[in-house]
């Protein structure tokens, strides 16, 4: 069930997808992957309650892992609760100093207390894989590391993520606009070649933006 609600989730089927998860959350409500796609759903939809509850309930069963306080970090984030996501944060990375969520998310904390360099130092101490195993926080530390000038690790971050996620609009964007500002429109036109046809109005934007400084530059 959890490999269908991927592929639904990849075809844009997000309301099958959560069908999915839920079917699975009924037939075998203690496993420990299924809570954790459980506690996913729960936060991108902003229901607040039932993440505190499911994440407590999971927290039961499987004491030693870091996905319960990982959900509610997210959700009080989410809902702008910061002083209860970093007392949430606090509390792993004391025992944990490494969790690499955790860390992430300590970074957010700090960029959103404005300490650009503590946010982006904490974010270029993440391993080298996180951006690709997390594609989903891609577009966030790269928007923390290029407000701390380092727009060269923002494109790698994004270009890691996405390898592992070529589906996500959000990145993609993402690294275009970045390569725009770094005077690359060429690389950010490759960027967008694969979905150069869309009809979003982000996509043609960029691609006009792109295409305007390469007929500048071979105006001079």
């Amino acid at each position: 069930l959890l490999v269908r609600a991927d592929i639904a989730a990849a075809q844009g089927e997000d309301a099958f997808a959560r069908q999915l998860i839920n079917q699975a959350y009924w037939m075998a409500p203690d496993n420990s992957e299924i809570l954790a796609r459980q506690l996913e759903q729960f936060v991108l939809a902003n229901e607040m309650e039932k993440v505190l509850a499911l994440a407590d309930r999971m927290q039961k069963i499987y004491p030693v892992s870091t996905v319960p306080a990982e959900s509610k970090a997210a959700i009080f984030l989410k809902r702008n609760l910061d002083t209860r996501a970093k007392a949430e944060v606090d509390r792993i990375l004391a025992v944990r100093p490494k969790a690499p969520v955790m860390v992430y998310y300590r970074a957010v904390l700090l960029s959103r207390a404005q300490d650009r360099r503590a946010a982006s130092e904490t974010v270029m101490s993440l391993p080298t894989n996180f951006a690709s195993t997390n594609p989903q926080f891609a577009v966030q530390m790269a928007r923390i590391v290029e407000d701390d000038g380092h727009d060269g690790v923002a494109a790698a971050i994004l270009g890691k993520a996405l390898s592992a996620a070529p589906d996500s609009l959000d990145v993609r964007l993402a690294l275009a606009a970045v390569r725009l500002r770094m005077d690359s429109p060429q690389a950010a036109l490759l960027v967008l070649s694969p979905v150069q046809e869309s009809q979003d109005p982000q996509v043609q934007g960029l691609m006009a933006k792109a295409r305007a400084s390469i007929a500048k530059g071979r105006s001079f």
